[in-house]
C-alpha cells in the first residue's frame, strides 16, 4: 500500500496592501492513505495566475482548480501525463471562456504538482514559478522565466513542461506566481524558501502598492516517504488495472536553475505523443490527397513552365572568335535550338492557363462536394428528429436526439445563411429541451449589482423571504440588504455588518471563511446569522445585541476549517485537512461544549474536494468533480445522482433547505460549468434542470438560495445579485 508524505501547508495571498492567508489562485489535495487516489497518483498541488478582468479571476480560478483536480484523479496513465491533461483542461476552459463574448479576455499560467513517495513530479504551463528546497541547494523550475511562454488561455496550445526531484526530510515546495521574479531576485526568492518561516520570509521581502497582487502556497515535507515503484502511476478505473512505469526521456534533461549551487534536477518523465491520425473525408468531398495531386501538378506545370521560359531566353553572352568553319557546322544546331525555343516560349505562356483550370476545377468539385454533403447532412437530421420522436425510452431518444442535433449544427458550419438549417436546428433544440427537462427562466431581475474589485461573493443566505446577506471573501466583507414590498430591488445597509479588521472587543478580525442562519431552539434564544473568520473566531450577529463574539471551545485542535452549516440549534464545522466534521451543540455562553465527531468509527471518508455543504437532518457534501455524499446519523447513505444528459461540469454550490426557515422537497445543484441549476429529488433522481431564457449569468453562479414555498430562486454571482420565478412543478 502507497504511502502519503507527512506535509504541513500554508497560504498566501498579498492583495494591493493586504496580506491574507488564505488564497483564491491554489489549491492542495492530500488524500487518504491506502485509497485509490493516493496509490495511483500521490498529493496534488495547484496554483494558477491569471490576468485579465480582475472581477472575473476569482471565479474562474476556482472553476479552473475543480477541473483541473478532477481531471489529474480521473486521467488514466502516467503522473506526469496526468498532470499535463490537467493543464490543458486549464488551457480549454480559459479559451471557452474567452470565446464567449467577454470585453477583456483572460489568460494565464500554472503549476501542478504531484508528490508521491519522495517524488515530486512538475508541470507547468505558461508563465509558471515552482522553488524546491534541499539542505544545502534550492532549485528553481524552470530555470529561467520566458516572457515569450506561451500562455493558457490564448490561441495557441501552450507547451507543458515537465520536470522530476526527490524530497528529502523538511524540503519545502513553493509554488509561487511568476510575477515574484519581477519583484524580488532570484538569490532572495531562494534565501525566503530556504527559510524556517518561509510565509513570514516571503512577506518582507514585499513592499505592497495598489498594484501588488501576488500568492504562493507552500508544502513543507517533513517526511518523505519512498514508494516501493518509483515513478510508477497505477491506473485509476478504467485502466484495467494497469500500472503505468515513468520512463525517462531519451532527450537530455531539463535541470533546475543554479541558485545557491542547485543540483540538476532527474531526468524529465518521458511522455508518449500520439500521433493524430485523420479519417477519410466525408462522402463526395475531395480528399485531401486528390486534392493535393490536382494542386501539385499545377505547381509541377507552372515550375515546368518557368523552366521553359528561360531556356526560352537564355541570357545573351558575348560573341567570341571562331573560324568560319565551326560557324557553318555550328548552323545546324542553332535552327534546332530555335525550334524548341519557340515551343518553349508557347508553353511558358499556356501552362499556367491550363494550371488555373486546373485548380478552378478542384475548387468546382470541392463545393459540389460541401453542396452535396450539406444536403445529406440536412436530411440525416430530419430523418434523426423524426425517429426520436418515435421513440418510447427517454434516454434512447436524447441519443438519437443529440445526434440530430450534431448533423444540423455541422450543416450549418457549411452554410451559415440557411434559414432552412437554422429552423430545423432550434426545431431539435427544443425537443433536446423537453427530454432533457430544461424549464427556461424568463424573467431574470437584477436585485444588486456589485462594483468593489477582487470580488469573491462565496454564500447567500436569504432570511423569512425580506433579509438578504451575502459573504464576499475577495473583500472579506458581509453585507445586509432588504427587499421591498414586490421583492423587485433591495435596499443595502450603509456599512458593512462585518469586515477584515474590524476593532471588536479585544480583538481584529480576519479573513471571513463562511457564515450560516442559526434559527432559536435548545439553549439559543434568538435567531442569528453566524460568521466564522479564519483565526477561528466565531461571530454572532444578534437581532438585539448586533455583532459580538461567541465562545467555542477546542479551537486549537482545528487544521483548516472551511464551511460550517447548522441544524436543531447545533453548529457543524467541515475541516478538510482533519477530515472531519465536528459537532458543536450549544450553550448558554455559546459552544462551550466539547466538539463530537460527526463521522462513526470505520466511515471512509475523504473530504479533500469539498465545495458546499447543506444540512436537513442528512448531511450533504458536494465535491469539486460532481459527486454528491449524503450523510446520515454519521455514516454513509448510498446516493448517486442518476438520469441527468450531462454529469456536472464546474459545480459551484448546492441547496438542500435552510434550517428554521426554509425546508425544500427537492435537492439542488449549481453546475456553472453548464449554465445551469439542476434538480434532484432527495434519493438521487433527476428532476429538471434550470437555464436562462437568456443570457449567460448562471454561467457565474457563486451561490444560490431557493424558495419553494413563495416560487423564488436567488443567485449570487460576482458582478450582482438576482432574483428569479420558481416555476411551479408539473405532478
Amino acid at each position: 500500500m502507497a504511502e502519503i508524505s507527512r506535509t504541513t501547508l500554508a497560504q498566501l495571498s498579498i492583495v494591493g496592501a493586504t496580506s491574507r492567508d488564505r488564497a483564491a489562485n491554489v489549491r492542495a489535495i492530500e488524500p487518504l492513505s491506502g485509497s485509490r487516489e493516493a496509490q495511483a497518483k500521490g498529493n496534488l498541488y495547484l496554483l494558477i495566475q491569471l490576468t485579465g478582468d480582475p472581477s472575473a479571476r476569482a471565479r474562474l480560478c476556482r472553476q479552473i482548480l475543480a477541473l483541473a483536480q478532477n481531471t489529474f484523479y480521473a486521467t488514466t496513465g502516467s503522473i506526469t501525463s496526468s498532470l499535463a491533461q490537467a493543464i490543458y483542461v486549464a488551457h480549454r476552459e480559459l479559451q471557452e471562456y474567452n470565446a464567449s463574448g467577454v470585453t477583456t479576455p483572460i489568460t494565464g499560467g500554472m503549476s501542478a504538482v504531484a508528490l508521491k513517495g519522495d517524488d515530486i513530479y512538475i508541470a507547468q504551463g505558461g508563465p509558471a514559478l515552482t522553488l524546491v528546497t534541499h539542505p544545502r541547494t534550492v532549485e528553481q523550475f524552470p530555470a529561467l522565466l520566458d516572457s515569450r511562454a506561451v500562455p493558457l488561455g490564448g490561441p495557441e496550445r501552450p507547451e507543458v513542461e515537465w520536470f522530476h526531484t526527490r524530497a528529502e526530510a523538511n524540503t519545502a515546495i513553493v509554488l509561487l506566481d511568476s510575477v515574484w521574479m519581477e519583484r524580488v531576485s532570484p538569490e532572495k526568492l531562494a534565501a525566503a524558501a530556504a527559510s524556517a518561516d518561509v510565509m513570514g520570509a516571503l512577506t518582507a521581502l514585499i513592499e505592497p502598492t495598489a498594484n501588488t497582487d501576488l500568492s504562493a502556497l507552500v508544502v513543507t515535507v517533513s517526511q518523505p516517504l519512498r514508494d516501493t515503484k518509483v515513478g510508477a502511476g497505477v491506473g485509476l478505473p478504467g485502466s484495467r488495472g494497469e500500472t503505468t512505469v515513468e520512463a525517462a526521456s531519451g532527450s537530455a534533461p531539463k535541470q533546475a536553475s543554479g541558485v545557491e549551487g542547485a543540483a540538476p534536477a532527474g531526468p524529465i518523465p518521458e511522455v508518449t505523443k500520439q500521433r493524430m491520425e485523420t479519417g477519410p473525408g466525408p462522402t463526395g468531398e475531395v480528399t485531401p490527397t486528390l486534392r493535393h495531386g490536382l494542386v501539385g501538378a499545377a505547381e509541377r506545370l507552372t515550375a515546368g513552365a518557368r523552366a521553359a521560359g528561360k531556356r526560352a531566353h537564355p541570357t545573351a553572352a558575348a560573341p567570341t572568335p571562331s573560324a568560319g568553319a565551326e560557324a557553318q557546322k555550328g548552323a545546324g544546331k542553332e535552327k534546332t535550338k530555335g525550334r524548341t525555343s519557340r515551343v518553349a516560349f508557347y508553353l511558358a505562356f499556356l501552362i499556367p492557363f491550363v494550371a488555373a483550370l486546373l485548380v478552378a476545377a478542384v475548387w468546382w468539385q470541392r463545393g459540389q462536394a460541401q453542396e452535396a454533403r450539406y444536403e445529406q447532412l440536412v436530411q440525416g437530421a430530419r430523418d434523426g428528429q423524426r425517429a426520436a420522436l418515435t421513440i418510447p425510452d427517454e434516454r434512447l431518444q436524447r441519443a438519437q436526439l443529440q445526434d440530430a442535433y450534431d448533423k444540423i449544427n455541422e450543416a450549418l458550419a457549411l452554410k451559415p445563411d440557411s434559414a432552412d438549417a437554422r429552423a430545423l436546428a432550434k426545431s431539435i433544440a427544443s425537443d433536446l429541451d423537453r427530454v432533457n427537462h430544461v424549464t427556461p427562466l424568463y424573467l431574470l431581475t437584477t436585485l444588486r449589482e456589485f462594483r468593489a474589485p477582487n470580488r469573491d461573493m462565496s454564500r447567500l443566505i436569504v432570511v423569512n423571504g425580506v433579509d438578504i446577506y451575502t459573504l464576499d471573501r475577495g473583500n472579506d466583507v458581509l453585507e445586509h440588504m432588504r427587499l421591498n414590498e414586490l421583492k423587485d430591488a433591495v435596499t443595502a445597509d450603509e456599512a458593512p455588518l462585518a469586515r477584515k479588521g474590524q476593532q471588536l472587543a479585544n480583538l481584529v478580525i480576519g479573513d471571513l471563511v463562511d457564515m450560516v442562519w442559526v434559527p432559536a431552539g435548545g439553549n439559543r434564544r434568538n435567531a442569528t446569522l453566524l460568521i466564522l473568520d479564519s483565526a477561528g473566531t466565531l461571530l454572532q450577529l444578534d437581532p438585539t445585541w448586533g455583532l459580538q463574539t461567541l465562545p467555542i471551545s477546542q479551537r486549537e485542535s482545528w487544521r483548516y476549517p472551511q464551511l460550517i452549516g447548522s441544524f436543531n440549534g447545533n453548529l457543524y464545522l467541515l475541516d478538510p485537512q482533519l477530515n472531519q466534521i465536528l459537532r458543536y451543540r450549544p450553550t448558554a455562553e455559546g459552544f462551550t461544549g466539547d466538539p463530537e465527531p460527526y463521522f462513526a468509527p470505520g466511515t471512509v471518508v475523504d473530504l479533500g474536494g469539498a465545495i458546499d455543504m447543506a444540512i436537513d437532518g442528512n448531511i450533504w457534501i458536494l465535491y469539486a468533480n460532481g459527486i454528491v455524499q449524503k450523510f446520515f446519523d454519521g455514516r454513509q447513505v448510498p446516493f448517486e445522482l442518476v438520469g441527468y444528459d450531462t454529469p456536472l461540469r464546474a459545480p459551484t454550490a448546492l441547496f438542500a433547505g435552510q434550517d428554521g426557515t426554509t425546508a425544500t422537497r427537492h435537492l439542488y445543484v449549481a453546475d456553472a460549468g453548464h449554465g445551469r441549476i439542476t434538480e434532484f429529488d432527495k434519493e438521487g433522481k433527476f428532476v429538471r434542470q434550470f437555464r436562462l431564457a437568456e443570457g449567460q449569468a448562471l454561467r457565474s453562479v457563486r451561490s444560490f438560495f431557493v424558495d419553494e414555498v413563495n416560487g423564488f430562486l436567488y443567485f449570487l454571482t460576482n458582478d450582482a445579485l438576482y432574483k428569479t420565478d420558481l416555476p411551479l412543478l408539473k405532478e
